[in-house]
């Protein structure tokens, strides 16, 4: 709530639209499971990333494995239900409202699309602070951004996002449901995230395919209805002739 209050109040203090600003509009139904492919080919791209991250850039291994510290912890003691809340669906609404509903928004109004999509991605993954996840939360932003413009709404890019988030500790409990969700979550990270074993590029090539064809599938913009044009009854024109 403190990532999208900001926002919201600046929005609602310069009496701006909050419909066209946040793109709070309709999409077509088909946006939600092309969404869904779309970023879990981008996960698995992702992972890639950030194994080459941790490649070229060693000492930022270090950042994540005092973020894993701080909380694996925490998601040990905590039910996957409310990981998935705290984890998943909160992020997914308020980092979409500042970054793809806000500041989207305003990067269009002086930027070309593609400068807009990319000032997103980098203020996305510098947001998050640690070197190690500069440049994979930065792709996953530019690739939510991606899907707000296509789609014409911030909704499906709320729920690709929460799924994101939340894939991970679900396949955990598929893949060890004996175990906690934050051991698994992080062990994978740190195997295949983290430069450990790099992921092979038999996953990422599909990967990238499939990533390509969802873009390309992704439906375009609900047209919504124009106002229809009033038109004074012909009496009312003479008079005022």
């Amino acid at each position: 709530l403190l990532i999208a209050a900001p926002s919201l109040w600046l929005i609602r203090s310069a009496k701006m639209n909050f419909r066209e600003t946040l793109s709070l509009k309709p999409f077509k139904f088909s946006a939600i499971p092309i969404s869904l492919l779309f970023i879990m080919a981008c996960f698995f791209i992702n992972l890639w990333i950030g194994g080459m991250t941790q490649k070229v850039m060693p000492e930022s291994g270090m950042d994540m494995k005092r973020l894993e510290k701080v909380l694996e912890p925490v998601l040990t003691n905590m039910s996957w239900i409310w990981i998935l809340i705290v984890f998943g669906l909160a992020p997914g609404i308020c980092e979409e409202i500042l970054f793809r509903g806000f500041l989207l928004s305003g990067f269009m109004e002086n930027k070309k699309k593609w400068q807009a999509v990319l000032m997103v991605g980098i203020c996305f993954g510098l947001f998050h602070l640690y070197p190690a996840k500069y440049f994979t939360t930065g792709f996953m932003g530019i690739v939510l951004a991606l899907i707000v413009l296509k789609t014409g709404s911030i909704y499906p890019a709320m729920i690709a996002h929460a799924f994101n988030n939340s894939f991970l500790m679900l396949l955990s409990q598929v893949i060890n449901p004996e175990s906690s969700v934050g051991k698994v979550t992080f062990d994978f990270l740190q195997k295949y995230g983290q430069g450990d074993v790099l992921l092979p590029l038999y996953y990422v090539v599909p990967a990238v395919i499939v990533a390509l064809l969802c873009y390309k599938w992704l439906p375009h913009a609900v047209a919504e209805p124009s106002l229809p044009k009033t038109t004074l009854p012909k009496e009312n024109l003479e008079k005022n002739v």
